[in-house]
């Protein structure tokens, strides 16, 4: 009887400790590395507020909304759904056409990248 509680508290540290951990590295490390973030107490807590189960699962509710509505295109690379209580915008870069303009700054050269036919709009 003593063996078999034992047994059962060793096993149940194993699974505290698993679940622990898998917790506390997400929040505490930066990108699996040994490096500590410097927000793992605010990061911690937000974990574990119940408001931010409540906040993801609406989160998702609303996202699964969203992906029910086809994106329209509002312009050359720009798309964009919306429905009563959110809105999305899309911008696929590799379909918008840019032209480099060079500007000095500070007596350097630096080039800028602009959607065609928007220069004239940024210069007013």
């Amino acid at each position: 009887m003593k063996k078999t509680r034992f047994r059962i508290k060793i096993v149940l540290a194993i699974f505290v400790s698993f679940f622990v951990s898998s917790v506390v590295v997400k929040d505490v490390f930066i990108a699996s590395s040994s490096t500590l973030n410097p927000s793992w107490k605010q990061n911690l807590v937000a974990r574990i507020n119940p408001l931010h189960w409540v906040q993801q699962y609406q989160f998702a509710q609303i996202t699964k909304e969203l992906e029910k509505v086809p994106l329209q295109n509002i312009s050359q690379g720009v798309y964009g759904r919306e429905t009563q209580n959110a809105s999305e915008t899309v911008i696929k870069l590799g379909e918008v056409d840019f032209i480099e303009y060079p500007i000095e700054v500070d007596g350097k050269t630096v080039y800028v990248k602009v959607p065609k036919d928007q220069f004239s709009q940024l210069a007013r």
